[in-house]
């Protein structure tokens, strides 16, 4: 028994080794975590979180505390004053915000007018309390009504325009650009529908240019002038089918075709152009349309 618990228990040189380094590792290891436990201890952590939880709410009352102020109504230095012809710097005078002075030059150059006290609320960023503070101080002239105070470019541009007055058989596309609505593509197309049919005999004629929309024509019908009398007329008793055939109207539904039939049913000279009316599917309508264009010899 004895030489047995000896055997079991013996070990060679490099198995003792080898114990005492497992052992020597397994010490360290203890030492580490014993040293990290207190570290981490429950009191330490506690101290901590109270620690990080002050420093958060000192954060978060400092960020309210500006935002409540960059909310807050300007402080204001009220006089009296109209909100129609105030400048820039009476304006800031009254100790607004740059912002809501740049709002209200904005609103007063693109035409924009005060007519009473109230008309100021609507203006963005301005503070109902600001308003409150100005209110009392506002005087607005009956004269506004009047036009009486000075234009902006925008308004003085829009009128300037509405006086146009364009002759549209004579006009150049500069001419035709200055109307309202209309601009450098829109001339373009005048001028080339012009040319195909040979002038305008009307000045309805320019809602069949291609883009002009009908609020475009109504708002520019005031301005425009035909005088019919240099429009190019076709000699329908000697014109070819392909010279009849290059205007837009008798293209259209091939009239030039249906005309060079009735001609040669007319022994080759029609007598008067009120004898279309003859041809077949020629109405009143269509006859006044194409008949400014047309000649007998």
């Amino acid at each position: 028994m004895k030489e047995a618990f000896k055997e079991a228990f013996s070990f060679t040189k490099k198995e003792t080794r080898a114990i005492l380094v497992l052992c020597s590792c397994i010490l360290i290891l203890l030492g580490v975590i014993s040293f990290y436990e207190k570290i981490d201890s429950p009191k330490e952590t506690s101290t901590n979180e109270a620690w990080l939880n002050e420093a958060m709410a000192s954060v978060y009352t400092d960020t309210s505390s500006s935002r409540k102020y960059s909310n807050a109504p300007s402080q204001l230095k009220p006089f009296n004053f109209n909100p129609n012809t105030l400048d820039e710097a009476g304006w800031l005078k009254l100790g607004l915000k740059a912002r809501t002075v740049k709002t209200i030059l904005n609103y007063r150059n693109k035409g924009g007018r005060f007519y009473k006290k109230e008309d100021l609320k609507k203006m963005y960023s301005l503070h109902e309390k600001e308003y409150t503070q100005l209110a009392p101080y506002i005087t607005i002239p009956k004269q506004v009504y009047n036009n009486s105070y000075p234009k902006s470019d925008y308004v003085k541009k829009k009128e300037a325009q509405s006086k146009i007055i364009v002759p549209i058989n004579k006009a150049s596309a500069i001419e035709f650009a200055e109307l309202n609505g209309i601009g450098e593509k829109l001339s373009s197309n005048i001028l080339k529908y012009r040319k195909m049919l040979g002038g305008f005999s009307n000045i309805n004629q320019l809602q069949e240019v291609y883009g002009i929309r009908p609020e475009t024509f109504a708002n520019i019908k005031k301005q425009l002038r035909c005088d019919a009398s240099g429009i190019t007329k076709i000699n329908i008793n000697e014109a070819t089918y392909y010279e009849m055939k290059s205007h837009p109207y008798l293209r259209d539904k091939n009239w030039a075709l249906a005309i060079t039939k009735f001609r040669k049913s007319q022994d080759y000279e029609i007598k008067q152009l009120e004898d279309l009316l003859q041809i077949e599917g020629m109405n009143k309508e269509t006859y006044n349309k194409i008949v400014p264009y047309l000649r007998l010899q």
